[in-house]
């Protein structure tokens, strides 16, 4: 009687465990959780991080964990190596939308309703394998060009749809910003910065040969832009500029050099959400910025002031695969530039489609001419 107590209570205990185990699996967005639930894939707390290939009728379904959340559930059609060589939004929209065709496991009707076939059909991707060579490409009209073509170099497939971040997300602006600020939250940089690496021979100098420059590229206008500025010490060494008594170059430094200079600068980031509301986070300034360019954003810094006793500037991390930007508004007390433990306080806006953005600075543009 004893044993079989026992033996239940290690059931019992056993089935505990998995249900909160189940309980724990969290997923990026509601619509891949939908999917699960379609799908009736169980068990996957017990999937490892990673990619994981699980058969469903037939199908080759994968389905990708990081960090304990499923990320992504599709028709496999794009190899890892193409991943790796070519970091793009769109595979896990294109895999996700072939899967949907397949079994109908989308909430969103419109998901795809912008996705034009140019040669052959969503059926000719059953011809697709991982292994299939595949082009990609972005048009100057914005629009991402996919296509599959076989060992004779005869097209199996090819398709067009807009650089549209929502719908390549699978799921709402709302949605992205949550997420965004509860990763931001919870990130953490599992590397030490990097020590600093130049080459003088891409570099301009002033005349005296202290202040060097090195030039990046400018983003809708040539005063927002990524340029870095570096002095040299006595030993003729470059090191990032960082001083009180050169504020406007300094602080683009802030945003753009990756130097162990700046790992103990903190934001305050005062974030104005798409339904109004009012979130604020604190973290170190290397823990945002690192984050961002792990989304694939690109930092431009715009400086609109530095003689007051405030240093004001406007940041964009552009992501150009993804089409969106987010804009802060930074300040920093100017007696702080320099210091290690400089404290820069912000107002941002997340997800702003690029189209509005480069529309508004254009119609900026023209205001401006006509006065």
């Amino acid at each position: 009687m004893k044993n079989l107590k026992y033996k239940i209570g290690l059931v019992l205990l056993g089935l505990l465990t998995s249900a909160t185990s189940f309980a724990q699996v969290t997923y990026a967005t509601t619509q891949l959780q939908h999917t699960a639930k379609q799908l009736g894939l169980t068990r996957l707390d017990t999937l490892k991080d990673g990619n994981t290939i699980l058969r469903y009728k037939g199908t080759r379904i994968n389905i990708r964990k990081k960090d304990g959340r499923v990320e992504s559930i599709g028709r496999r059609i794009f190899s890892s190596q193409l991943r790796k060589e070519n970091p793009l939004p769109i595979y896990d929209y294109l895999e996700f939308a072939y899967l949907d065709k397949l079994y109908k496991v989308s909430e969103n009707p419109l998901l795809y309703t912008d996705l034009k076939f140019t040669v052959g059909s969503w059926t000719s991707l059953a011809d697709v394998k991982e292994t299939t060579p595949c082009n990609i490409s972005m048009t100057e009209s914005k629009r991402y060009s996919v296509t599959w073509t076989d060992g004779a170099g005869q097209t199996i497939a090819s398709l067009t749809f807009p650089v549209d971040y929502e719908r390549m997300a699978m799921t709402s602006r709302q949605e992205l910003e949550s997420n965004f600020i509860n990763d931001l939250k919870n990130y953490k940089r599992t590397s030490a910065t990097p020590a600093l690496s130049l080459n003088k021979e891409k570099m301009t100098t002033s005349e005296d040969g202290r202040l060097w420059t090195l030039p990046g590229e400018t983003y809708l206008m040539n005063s927002i832009n990524n340029d870095t500025y570096y002095i040299t010490d006595r030993k003729k060494n470059l090191q990032t500029l960082w001083h009180v008594k050169n504020p406007a170059r300094s602080t683009r430094n802030l945003f753009c050099v990756v130097d162990p200079l700046f790992d103990n600068v903190t934001i305050s980031i005062r974030f104005t959400m798409y339904d109004m509301s009012i979130q604020t986070v604190e973290v170190r300034l290397r823990d945002f910025l690192d984050y961002c360019r792990q989304k694939g954003c690109e930092t431009y810094v715009g400086i609109e002031s530095f003689e007051e006793e405030e240093v004001k500037a406007s940041v964009f991390m552009y992501d150009k695969a993804s089409g969106y930007d987010h804009i802060f508004h930074v300040s920093i007390p100017k007696k702080q530039v320099g210091a290690g433990n400089c404290k820069v306080s912000a107002r941002g806006s997340l997800y702003a489609p690029t189209t509005n953005v480069t529309t508004l600075f254009v119609e900026f543009d023209q205001k401006g001419s006509k006065k």
